[in-house]
Parts: C-alpha cells; sequence; structure tokens
C-alpha cells in the first residue's frame, strides 16, 4: 500500500466520510498572532517549504529497495545547519548552496536576517508546545577559523563555539553530550569517531514536544491491521475519535486531516491517497508548493470519524546523495571553495549525517532532529594551486584573438 514518508506522510489514517453516531462539539483554539512575517522571511518560508518537497522526495527514492521502512526527516534542521555552512562558501560552491536552499533571489544579509527572525518565531510561538532550536560550531583547536564566520553564526544563529581536541576520545563525548541535552534525551549521539581530516561540525538541534489541542481517549484505543507497501499486514493499535472541532480535506485524490497542538500555532497535517491502488511515494513525487498551498486552502472543519495509529520510531540518513542531486555537489568534492571559514581554502562538505526520532499518541507529538555537516581538509591545497596538468592560453584582450594557447603538463625551467 503505502511507505510512510515526513511528518504528514508518516502518519496513515482512515477517513470514513458519512454519518457520525458519536458527536461532540468543541470550540475551535486560539490561535495566537505573532507578529508579521518580513517579506525576506516569506520567501525564507516559501523557499524552505520546496526544500522540503525536494529533500523528501529524494529521501524516498534512497529507500525504495525498503518499501516498509517508515521515513522521518526535518528539513527546516538541515536547512539551517546548510545555511550556517553557506556563510563558510565562496564562488560556485556558495552558489550551489544557495541554489539547493531555494535562496537564488536573497542576499546574504536577506538569508542570514530570516534565519534570525523565524528562529526567533518559532522559539516563543506557543506557551503551550516546547519547541527549541539550538545551533553549535565544533572545530579542530589547531583550525584557524575566520572570525567573521563565527560571528555571523553567532549573530544570527546564536551558534555556541567549541574548540577541541578532535584527537581526544573526549571530543565525541562532548558533541554528543550536547545533542543528547538538547534533544532532551532523545537523540543520544550523532558522531560515531571523528576522521583524521575532519577539521569542523556545524550541528543543528531541534526538538519539539506538543499536547493535541483535542485529545484522544485511550480507552477507545485498538488494535487494527495496518497494509503495508509490499502487500503485508501489520498489527498496531489506532487511536479513535469522532468530532467537528477538526478541518479536513479532500484535493485531487489525496485525504487530509490536520491536528493542532496546543493553542493551534503548531499543526500536523496527515495525508493519505483517496485510492488505495495509489502509493503515498506518487504523492510525494508530484508534491510541491503550488500543491500545499491548495492542500491547506482545501481544510474545511467538518464532524467526521478518524483512526490514526500510534508510533514510535528513530530515522537516520546521509543526506550527501540527496542534496547531490539536488544541486549543491561542488561542495562535497575538492574543488569546494570554503575560504569563509579558512582563507587557505582547501575544505569540503564530508558528509550531512540528520537523525531524528518521533512518537505519536492519545496526548500529542514528541519529536527531535539533529542534522551534522563534518567539514573536512582537501587534498587540492589552495584554490587557485596549479599543481596539476592546466591550460595557458595568449590574448588580445581588445578582440579576444587568442595568440597563444598549451597544456602545461610538466613544468620545466632549463
Amino acid at each position: 500500500m503505502q511507505k510512510l514518508g515526513f511528518i504528514f506522510a508518516a502518519i496513515v489514517l482512515s477517513l470514513v466520510l458519512s454519518g457520525c453516531s458519536e458527536q461532540k462539539s468543541v470550540d475551535k483554539p486560539p490561535v495566537n498572532e505573532p507578529g508579521p512575517v518580513t517579506a525576506a522571511e516569506a520567501k525564507l518560508v516559501e523557499a524552505g517549504n520546496d526544500f522540503t518537497w525536494n529533500l523528501l522526495r529524494e529521501v524516498v527514492a534512497l529507500e525504495t529497495p525498503n518499501p516498509n521502512k517508515n521515513v522521518f526527516i526535518s528539513p527546516l534542521s538541515a536547512s539551517i545547519a546548510l545555511g550556517m555552512t553557506y556563510n563558510g562558501a565562496r564562488g560556485e560552491t556558495q552558489t550551489a548552496i544557495q541554489g539547493t536552499l531555494g535562496f537564488a533571489e536573497l542576499t546574504s544579509q536577506q538569508i542570514n536576517e530570516s534565519y534570525r527572525g523565524l528562529i526567533d518565531r518559532f522559539s516563543g510561538l506557543d506557551s503551550n508546545v516546547k519547541f527549541q532550536i539550538a545551533n553549535s560550531i565544533w572545530h579542530a583547536n589547531w583550525f584557524q577559523v575566520e572570525p567573521q564566520f563565527l560571528d555571523v553564526n553567532r549573530t544570527y544563529f546564536d551558534a555556541v563555539v567549541s574548540a577541541l581536541d578532535f584527537k581526544s576520545p573526549q571530543a565525541v563525548v562532548t558533541i554528543n553530550d550536547w545533542v543528547k541535552d538538547k534533544t532532551n534525551g532523545k537523540i543520544e549521539k550523532i558522531v560515531d569517531a571523528i576522521p583524521d581530516d575532519a577539521v569542523m561540525y556545524l550541528i543543528n538541534a531541534l526538538y519539539f514536544k506538543g499536547s493535541w489541542t483535542y485529545q484522544f481517549d485511550p480507552s477507545k484505543t485498538k488494535p487494527m491491521n495496518f497494509n503495508c507497501a509490499d502487500g503485508t499486514t501489520h498489527s498496531c493499535n489506532f487511536m479513535y475519535t469522532n468530532t467537528d472541532s477538526l478541518r479536513f480535506m479532500m484535493k485531487n485524490g489525496v485525504l487530509g486531516v490536520e491536528l493542532p497542538y496546543g493553542n493551534g500555532d503548531y499543526r500536523l497535517l496527515a495525508a493519505i491517497p483517496a485510492d488505495p491502488q495509489t502509493s503515498i511515494d506518487e504523492v510525494i513525487d508530484g508534491l510541491d508548493q503550488a500543491k500545499w498551498s491548495d492542500w491547506l486552502s482545501a481544510l474545511v472543519q467538518q464532524n467526521e470519524e478518524l483512526w490514526l495509529p500510534k508510533f514510535k520510531f528513530a530515522y537516520d540518513t546521509k543526506l550527501n546523495v540527496p542534496l547531490t542531486t539536488l544541486g549543491m555537489g561542488v561542495a562535497f568534492t575538492d574543488f569546494a571553495d570554503f575560504r569563509g571559514i579558512n582563507r587557505e581554502g582547501n575544505l569540503a562538505i564530508s558528509e550531512v549525517i540528520q537523525k531524528t526520532f518521533v512518537q505519536l499518541d492519545e496526548v500529542g507529538t514528541e519529536a527531535a532532529a539533529v542534522t551534522s555537516v563534518g567539514i573536512r581538509t582537501t587534498s587540492i591545497g589552495p584554490s587557485y594551486a596549479f599543481n596539476r596538468p592546466f591550460l595557458i592560453v595568449i590574448y588580445d584582450h581588445s578582440s579576444s584573438a587568442v595568440l597563444f594557447a598549451g597544456k602545461i603538463v610538466k613544468p620545466e625551467f632549463n
């Protein structure tokens, strides 16, 4: 049937679009009115959503050989970690990261200011929901980091900066203790060992815990069969509610329900193909910002029966391949340009690792994510070191006429 993916696609529901025997009317939750979103923040959100669907699609594709494997990612965590990394990139590498994250229309200043605004906004949005964002930069104690790079990330991302002895086993413990603390113990480690060529880790941690505005009655939870993607069935506990307080939608062959947390500022959308013969992968493959907006516009408050399975699992993935597919492959190569981190410039991203946790039950949802961007030294030396075969061209500047051209493969000066 379907493979689970991301927060709305990780949840499978069954809607009965007929009369209901047990009706309960509850007032709609009050919604806080935070300050207006700036134009730059709005662009960042739109770009972030596009990045969400693109990244989700690529991660789901990675799991094609595992049709029954749950997928749960945090594009926001990845975006923030890469946003910090972006501040150290230059030239083609910076352009590639900017394009992958969808920020082509924003200046570096606008990008940083928008992250700053959104981090502040998320952190204080709903007093009844706990949502924490934490950022850190860990670098080898011998590695010289450009002060401006650190200052920008301290200012706009609240990044904690620490120099560690990467040769000591204690460095791994220190980094992982920070991760464990910032995710309330849900993710215990992000680094197993520090490679010899590693010089820096840029890490984002998110922690979310919200209670449903309309909680499920545990006495109505019962075991039911779930139809897996490979045709098998799996017994799990389904929560049940029958209320006219939730908003539902049916749009372009997709059924959905929106469940608010706390005061209603944070909400969860669960979506499933109306046709059992359509896979959730097909829905994800066609999802973009326009369809997402259509889904939200189609939500209507009405009385429906809802069955939603309880679940709890951890997930981890390496994002190198998805990010390369999305356009920032140069950042992983020896030709990457991170002179904003260190002016020597012989740096590249070694790996982008993300680990997540999610638990959904009658009370609400608890979720955590950590994204680590590892920075390594490269073997090519400075960006403009002509220490490999190269081309020379002598030409007339005014006409661009070439006078001489040659390939230098073994420089000699006799």
